[in-house]
């Protein structure tokens, strides 16, 4: 997660990675069904 403040942008690594193909921009939330290299699915990534 990439934060701007002040002017000051701030990096927070949440530790999930998911190819942009798979990422819905509207909902902000990775596509139904989609899994990514360490087999996380986009429930246990949505979840957090």
């Amino acid at each position: 997660m990439r934060v701007n403040y002040g002017g000051v942008r701030i990096d927070f690594p949440t530790g999930y990675r998911i190819d942009s193909n798979k990422w819905d921009k509207s909902l902000q939330r990775v596509e139904k069904g989609s899994i990514n290299k360490l087999e996380q699915t986009a429930s246990d990534i949505n979840a957090h």
